[in-house]
């Protein structure tokens, strides 16, 4: 899946244009783009604008990219596919009771697996688009990515600039363009997505920068699903949130040194190991299902059952297990395995040793927050944290504020 670019905050400058430059705008010719632009050209940008992208428009963009180069696009083929072969397969069957009065168990397994395949390319492709997009979403916006920027307009490149990060797109080295009603989308293998959500610009800002996409992209590197509709009347503002991320770096109300021992480091790897795994469980489970089905059809129950049991068995210990060897293994190379973590008023931040710029779970992501005998846990969708009690120094202090941001 096709990532965009780790931004920061950005102050806008230039944003209203002169006269001046609306005119040169407007006199862009049509007219397809050499291999190398002219210096001059390349150096004067011809209009500029912010953008920014919402959890919901992340998960367009994934959707959007998919159907055109991903798991999507070849959905339809496979489903093609699938009912040719599960048709063939279903007359086989057919023949085989009518000539030899008996069911095949292969061919009724046969058909199960393509049905269930079929399921799944029909409604599981796009929940698994939309859930990888979210996390990859939720997990950039934690690490303190931001996704607000200004867009340049140049004759044959796009450039996207911020505070943090800034992506340069030559529009004449292979860059795809796609259209749609709510965004328009840039793609290059060389560098990182640029998108631009409908409600980031205006009318004239879209025929702008679309005559310019229109002159250095080829036809055939043109994507339009459907022709734009910008709802911005003017341009955008940075949002409340990204408002919000220099306060992150304000003094913390309580922070804590955590220094995990290596039974600690373990045992946290196994239980994190073991959530995993339960919810895969039903994808595994369908797996183990199949084969034991099969060998139960093809010898007898007893057999199917331990088929069943030995392929779940082996997956819990692969995922259970191998966590805890890695977990070990790390710590015997790094054996001081500390962590900072912050508790403010926005969440909580996690910095480690290797992730100065931390991990941020706001309050409103954190599901659940557990007391146990010697530890409390703090529970999201992406996150799972333990902090053992003998690392903090005032529990009930920390518990009190803990309470006071968890409904």
């Amino acid at each position: 899946m096709i990532q965009i670019m780790e931004e920061g905050d950005h102050e806008m400058d230039n944003l209203n244009q002169p006269d001046e430059k609306i005119e040169e705008q407007n006199q862009i010719q049509d007219q397809p783009a050499p291999e190398d632009a002219p210096e001059q050209a390349a150096s004067e940008w011809l209009m500029s604008f912010p953008v920014d992208i919402s959890r919901e428009e992340f998960v367009r963009f994934n959707m959007i990219v998919s159907t055109v180069n991903g798991l999507l696009k070849i959905r339809k083929g496979q489903l093609v596919l699938n009912v040719v072969l599960g048709a063939i397969s279903l007359m086989m069957l057919l023949s085989e009771i009518y000539v030899y009065r008996k069911v095949d168990p292969v061919l009724v397994l046969l058909l199960i697996f393509i049905f269930g395949a079929g399921c799944m390319l029909m409604f599981g492709a796009k929940a698994h688009v939309r859930r990888s997009a979210e996390r990859s979403y939720d997990r950039s916006r934690m690490d303190g990515q931001s996704y607000y920027g200004l867009i340049k307009v140049y004759p044959f490149r796009i450039e996207k600039q911020s505070s943090r990060a800034s992506v340069s797109m030559n529009l004449s080295n292979e860059t795809v363009y796609i259209e749609s009603h709510d965004m328009m989308v840039l793609l290059s293998k060389q560098t990182p997505a640029i998108v631009i959500p409908a409600r980031c610009v205006t009318q004239q800002d879209a025929e702008l920068f679309r005559k310019v996409i229109f002159s250095a992209v080829p036809p055939t590197r043109q994507k339009i699903n459907a022709r734009l509709i910008p709802t911005a009347t003017q341009h955008i503002t940075p949002s409340e949130t990204e408002a919000d991320q220099t306060a992150w770096e304000e003094e913390a109300a309580i922070r804590v040194e955590v220094d995990y021992t290596r039974e600690e480091l373990v045992k946290m790897a196994s239980d994190t190991a073991l959530r995993s795994y339960m919810k895969i469980l039903p994808y595994y489970s369908i797996m183990s299902m199949i084969a034991a089905l099969m060998f139960g059809l093809l010898y007898n129950l007893g057999i199917g059952i331990a088929i069943y049991i030995l392929i779940n068995g082996g997956l819990f210990g692969f995922q259970f297990f191998g966590s805890r060897m890695r977990a070990g293994k790390l710590y015997d190379h790094f054996p001081q395995s500390r962590i900072s973590v912050a508790f403010t008023d926005f969440g909580i931040q996690i910095r480690t040793p290797g992730n100065l710029n931390g991990i941020r779970l706001e309050w409103k992501a954190v599901t659940r927050a557990v007391e146990r005998p010697n530890d409390v846990e703090f529970f999201s969708q992406t996150v799972f944290l333990r902090i053992p009690k003998r690392c903090v120094s005032d529990f009930n202090a920390l518990k009190e504020f803990i309470n006071s941001r968890i409904n």
